[in-house]
């Protein structure tokens, strides 16, 4: 392992310690190490002769020419486009392969399903998990029962989530999957684990989870920045934007986190940024390079460790790019919506409404985190989880865990840019988690120097 060379300094990089308490990875091409680069999405290195000579250029952005929106015709061209994408995946297939879908209650994995009900598989599983009494587990089974695919349930809970972060297996896992620059991707985890221990999912099966489903159609889009005057639209604002939209895991100081606003600013190209427009693809372009490719996608190495094949179809260039040529002021809630109910739900008869508190919660935050001072959102957060804790069941047992987690994290070590352990970043199982990878791995990769 690289960090174990000792020839490649380590020193801790504060910042990026900063960003992983506070997000959950570390953005750009930085790892936790001073000495220690990552390659970032859409750049490809050139190696010179000697190791300290190298080039990094760019060859993909996710920043497109707009379009005009005839809704029609758009919509003809993205059903051609998506069943392009998904013919290609399956080419990639051994014919006969096990193919196994994460089948939530909500509209990209049934979009897959439906997919692949259509395309005509026919060794397909789908298992979904949470806690028995979530919306999760009752839209997900009538979804595959009405495609006549095999379906499973995996049970979380709190006790269940506390004996595997105590196991050696996930241990193992984490020291695979974080790469020195984010915290493993705890959600399916358990249950990619016991299907396989039950049998259900087969050796050198492919996964085919519905990442990126919902992105390029603008479910991370700053809405209200459409309403910005040009002036207000700068690389700073766009920075402290995505600071509080999504460095919510544990408080930082104060200094620290001006520190990671300033990063995040650098990254922006500020000289791109000169109207709402620009700035909108600007933030979808930090989100995809970062919130996606090291979080969101990063939940594959789940599958990868257990000797598991994946595809995210949805993620195909010419399907996203599709979506990233609509104008941000075209793309309404009920655009993708549409799309996917008129080819794929109605036709097949999976046109289930997902009412879920916990979907509304998020889309309440999201716009309050956009106008909330930074030092107000923990309370803003709790105050929220208040609001909806009578109507939300915790789908997945991860605000319970967190609150036994919290127990177990002790107090806040010395050094760490954070104000404090609190109970209010601590009800969100991510934040523990980051906690623990500080507490343990942060440890274990410092003791290979």
């Amino acid at each position: 392992m690289l960090i174990g060379r000792p020839d490649v300094p380590k020193e801790i990089d504060d910042v990026a310690l900063a960003e992983l308490l506070s997000i959950g990875y570390v953005t750009g091409n930085d790892t936790f190490f001073r000495g220690i680069r990552t390659v970032d999405l859409g750049e490809y290195v050139e190696l010179g002769p000697e190791p300290s000579l190298f080039r990094r250029s760019v060859y993909y952005e996710y920043i497109h020419d707009k379009a005009d929106l005839d809704r029609e015709v758009f919509f003809e061209t993205a059903f051609c486009t998506l069943e392009a994408a998904f013919r290609r995946m399956l080419l990639t297939i051994p014919a006969g392969s096990q193919v196994a879908i994460p089948l939530s209650g909500g509209n990209d994995s049934r979009l897959l399903a439906c997919l692949c009900r259509k395309f005509g598989l026919r060794n397909v599983v789908c298992f979904t998990y949470s806690r028995s009494d979530s919306f999760e587990v009752a839209v997900s089974r009538r979804v595959a029962e009405r495609l006549g695919f095999e379906w499973h349930y995996v049970p979380y809970s709190p006790e269940r989530f506390i004996e595997t972060f105590d196991s050696d297996c996930f241990r193992a896992f984490s020291e695979f999957c974080t790469n020195c620059n984010t915290i493993p991707h705890i959600q399916d985890f358990i249950a990619v684990r016991t299907l396989l221990e039950r049998g259900v999912l087969k050796p050198h099966a492919v996964v085919v989870p519905g990442h990126m489903g919902d992105l390029p159609a603008g479910a991370k889009m700053p809405r209200e920045v459409l309403a910005w005057p040009v002036g207000k639209c700068t690389a700073a604002a766009c920075a402290e934007l995505l600071y509080r939209r999504y460095y919510d895991l544990n408080p930082l100081e104060k200094s620290a986190a001006q520190a990671v606003v300033r990063k995040i600013g650098s990254a922006l190209n500020p000289n791109e940024i000169h109207s709402p427009d620009t700035m909108i693809d600007r933030s979808e372009q930090w989100i995809m390079k970062n919130r996606t490719a090291k979080f969101i996608l990063n939940s594959v190495r789940t599958y990868e460790f257990f000797g598991l094949d994946w595809r995210i179809p949805l993620g195909d260039s010419q399907y996203t790019a599709l979506w990233y040529r609509v104008p941000w002021r075209d793309k309404t809630p009920d655009l993708l919506q549409e799309f996917v109910s008129r080819y794929y739900f109605v036709p097949y008869g999976v046109d289930f409404a997902p009412v879920a508190e916990s979907f509304r919660r998020k889309g309440l935050m999201g716009m309050a985190k956009s106008v909330v001072p930074r030092k107000m959102q923990p309370r803003l957060s709790a105050l929220v989880r208040r609001i909806f804790r009578r109507n939300s069941n915790d789908f997945n047992a991860f605000a319970a865990t967190a609150r036994l987690l919290y127990a177990r994290c002790g107090a806040c070590p010395a050094k760490l840019p954070v104000r404090k352990w609190d109970r209010t970043s601590g009800n969100a199982i991510n934040s523990m988690v980051a906690r623990m990878e500080v507490q343990r791995s942060l440890v274990r990769w410092l003791r290979q120097e």
